[in-house]
């Protein structure tokens, strides 16, 4: 919401020494941690020198800044300010007369002829939303881009925001198959949140980098095995759960779309692994534990989804017997 004001101009403020900050090509990694909230809290420096309380709020969806907690909050696109991190402006030399600031720690948005300084709480937090928003601004939501619809050769088709013929701000590009990417785009890239929708009724719900899934996520199947977690360059990697139609679940490390690392898998007869996985396949040490038959438990190596190596198996009153395993089978008992 912008605020207008009658009657006396309000001074205006300078830029004294620094330069704009020149975007990266696409978002800045971590840039999630200053888009997914509900503002970040900063410190604004007055053009008397002296410190007020603010959130910024950057919207990736409208390429806008919010300046709140002020009487009037303030409403910027991106596309309208210039940004500088490290800035001298005269509001901050007032304040210098009496304070040694972080400089690494002052972010500078400029409008006009008004600049805005702020102090952050952190060096990186000053980084991530100077980059965002310059990255955002980049896109031109509101110089040059517009809404088109874009048919090609391979048969998909877009609608949504271009720039010099690229796919550029927010669109849906639909493609031959029929799956359907609804996204940001950054030169032809998804970048950002987005949601994509397979044929089958597979469902992607996260962020996209470069055009591919990375960072948080969701994935919805057909048969609705779940999984949430972490992605990288497309692939589920890093922490997650994955939660599967037989009603089995695994909660733990992936790579590569494969559970990899430590994890725990549970079925639903109340069966549990904990212990090490390989390319979804039990291996290294773990631990297996069960509701009924003969064994309540078993430590020991595995290979390949198997018991094999040295191994103890435990009985359901407590008894436990050291053993040798080969491919899933005893091979023979060791002496205790």
């Amino acid at each position: 919401m912008f605020s207008f004001f009658k009657g006396k101009k309000k001074k205006e403020s300078m830029i004294i020494s620094g330069k704009p900050l020149v975007p990266l090509s696409e978002l800045p990694k971590g840039s999630e941690n200053v888009l997914k909230t509900s503002g970040i809290e900063v410190t604004k420096i007055g053009l008397n020198g002296k410190l007020y309380l603010r959130k910024i709020i950057i919207d990736q969806s409208t390429c806008k800044v919010s300046i709140v907690g002020g009487k009037h909050p303030l409403e910027f696109l991106c596309a309208h300010l210039v940004v500088y991190l490290q800035a001298e402006t005269e509001e901050l030399q007032k304040y210098q007369l009496n304070n040694t600031p972080d400089m690494t720690k002052i972010m500078v948005l400029k409008t006009g002829q008004r600049c805005y300084t702020f102090l952050c709480q952190r060096q990186v937090t000053a980084e991530l939303m100077a980059m965002t928003i310059a990255v955002l601004g980049n896109l031109k939501n509101s110089k040059g881009a517009s809404i088109k619809i874009q048919q090609y050769a391979d048969g998909s088709r877009y609608r949504g925001e271009m720039c010099d013929g690229l796919r550029h701000g927010k669109g849906t590009l639909i493609m031959a198959d029929g799956v359907t990417y609804e996204s940001m785009w950054i030169n032809d890239r998804r970048e950002g949140d987005g949601i994509e929708i397979h044929s089958d009724g597979t469902k992607f719900i996260g962020t996209y980098k470069n055009g591919q899934r990375h960072g948080k996520g969701s994935m919805t199947w057909f048969d609705n095995s779940h999984y949430e977690g972490q992605f990288t360059q497309g692939r589920a990697c890093g922490e997650g759960t994955l939660s599967r139609a037989d009603g089995s679940q695994y909660v733990g490390s992936f790579k590569d779309d494969c559970m990899h690392g430590e994890g725990v898998m549970t079925w639903p007869d109340g069966v549990q692994y904990r212990g090490q996985f390989r390319f979804n396949k039990r291996e290294g040490y773990g631990t297996m534990q069960w509701i009924v038959g003969k064994w309540s438990m078993y430590n020991g190596n595995w290979k390949m989804g198997m018991q094999h190596g040295e191994g103890s198996l435990v009985s359901h009153d407590g008894l436990s017997y050291q053993g040798v395993f080969v491919e899933g089978k005893l091979e023979r008992w060791l002496d205790t």
